[in-house]
């Protein structure tokens, strides 16, 4: 295994070096010490390899250095971006969402939205611990009290706590040092990297204009029973449709496949009460197929890898949520489930179809997923 190179060491006025700001002269004067594990370190500049930091004993593990690292690069960054006036941005995934009509709410498109952070926040402090035990890696806070966390995700993402807090988070993911680039960047804006978190503003309405009644992220429901997911760049035009089909914004919950949310979106709607008839909904069917199509004990133990409609014609079709893949989920998360429902039924806002399986108890069965806050709306017939 090749050896770890450290670029950065801290000094003992606590400041961040680079190994390249490290001369001769400077090595004389200061001693550093590693920003993860605290111990001496010392500076190589010698002439056959990069310039790099060593530990004076056993190094550390990545974990804890790039961890540290990570926030130091970010908070020196804010910090030296305050004083000097320039900017810190961002690249944030805006979805544009329509809630112009009975079928929404529903998501348009998605565009990138760069923000500088330093315009509103000109407060930064480094691991921080806030009146309610929590600590955020960075804090930022604006002249109001706003405050948003930043966090840098090595191996262990943000926790419950934190994100339980409604407070906003910026989560940067950083797989080992190499990825210290994504925080000097500007703007910083990796894909896959980078999760924002109970950000209020992180959203577009659309304008009735935009709405069109042209739709993305919904599943559909035939008059037959029969389903579709359409892929994520199809437009549906519900006016196409036929009369009496059901449409159901995705709820997008944790990474998917398509298939996965396939048998997640089925599932939904049955709760729901559309008369939904998908093999995935099957007592027949078993889960080991999820990923490969539909295993059917009706059909000589084979798989039918496209048919999972088949559902609709087969005289052997009956739905059972004792085999449903997405059915054990904690009693808190059920709880909380059933008073959204409530809710719902309470305030008039459920379609027919719906308050119906509410009062005949079937939307109490268990679930497995986390059921997101304000994204719970459910599929109304399109009658016109």
């Amino acid at each position: 295994m090749a050896q770890i190179q450290y670029e950065y060491a801290i000094n003992d006025s606590h400041q961040l070096f680079h190994i390249k700001d490290v001369t001769p002269d400077i090595r004389k004067k200061e001693s550093f010490t590693c920003p993860g594990c605290g111990l001496k370190m010392l500076a190589r500049l010698g002439q056959q390899r990069i310039h790099h930091f060593v530990h004076d004993g056993q190094p550390c593990g990545l974990e804890s250095y790039t961890h540290k690292v990570g926030k130091l690069i970010f908070f020196h960054r804010y910090r030296d971006a305050l004083e000097t006036g320039s900017p810190v941005n961002i690249y944030a995934d805006v979805p544009i969402m329509c809630d112009h009509c009975s079928l929404g709410p529903c998501t348009l498109e998605h565009q990138f939205k760069k923000m500088d952070l330093t315009k509103r926040f000109e407060f930064i402090d480094i691991e921080k611990k806030l009146n309610d035990s929590l600590i955020p890696d960075i804090l930022l806070t604006d002249n109001e009290g706003t405050q948003i966390f930043v966090e840098i995700h090595v191996t262990s993402p943000c926790s419950k706590e934190k994100l339980q807090s409604g407070k906003p988070i910026i989560e940067i993911h950083l797989e080992s040092p190499e990825d210290f680039h994504i925080l000097l960047a500007d703007p910083i804006q990796v894909y896959d990297k980078i999760s924002f978190f109970n950000f209020p503003w992180i959203k577009r309405k659309a304008s009735q204009q935009e709405c069109g009644k042209n739709l993305q992220n919904v599943f559909i429901v035939y008059p037959s029973g029969k389903c579709y997911l359409p892929g994520g760049n199809d437009i549906i035009n519900p006016v196409r449709m036929p009369r009496g089909s059901y449409f159901q914004p995705v709820q997008f919950s944790g990474n998917l496949t398509s298939n996965e949310s396939m048998v997640w979106e089925s599932e939904r709607a049955y709760y729901a009460g559309v008369p939904i008839k998908s093999c995935f909904l099957c007592r027949h069917h078993t889960p080991e197929g999820v990923f490969n199509g539909v295993y059917c004990s009706k059909k000589a133990n084979t798989y039918e890898t496209k048919k999972y409609s088949a559902a609709g014609n087969c005289p052997d079709y009956i739905p059972d949520p004792e085999v449903f893949n997405y059915k054990d989920v904690p009693e808190e998360y059920l709880e909380q489930f059933r008073e959204k429902m409530k809710g719902l039924y309470e305030s008039g806002k459920m379609s027919e179809p719906m308050r119906e399986a509410y009062k005949g108890g079937v939307l109490t069965v268990r679930m497995k997923k986390l059921i997101e806050d304000g994204v719970i709306r459910w599929a109304k017939s399109v009658s016109d």
